[in-house]
This record gives structure tokens, sequence and C-alpha cells, in this order.
């Protein structure tokens, strides 16, 4: 399954953020960013596995 990243994008434009931001309120990695940028998702995946509980 391909996973698009353009609302994201799109709702941090609305919101007058930057990628930056989203990385600090979301505690992701500056990689990670990267990757969702690249349509990558394997940092993603590791990510959600490793908070949940």
């Amino acid at each position: 399954m391909r996973i698009s990243y353009k609302l994201l994008w799109r709702m941090l434009v609305e919101r007058d953020m930057r990628k930056e931001d989203l990385r600090l309120a979301a505690g992701l990695t500056a990689n990670m960013i990267t990757n969702m940028g690249k349509a990558k998702t394997s940092a993603w995946k590791r990510w959600l596995v490793s908070v949940k509980p």
C-alpha cells in the first residue's frame, strides 16, 4: 500500500508550520521527516512499533 503525505504537507502550509515544527511537536527525528518527504515508510513504521504500549 502506498502512503502519501500530501495532505500533511498541505496542512503544515495552512497552519504556517515548517517541517521542523512538525518534527519537534511529534518527537520525530530529522531522518524520519526526510524519508516522509521522499515517501519512504520504513522509519515511520519502526517509530509506530516503538510507541505502541
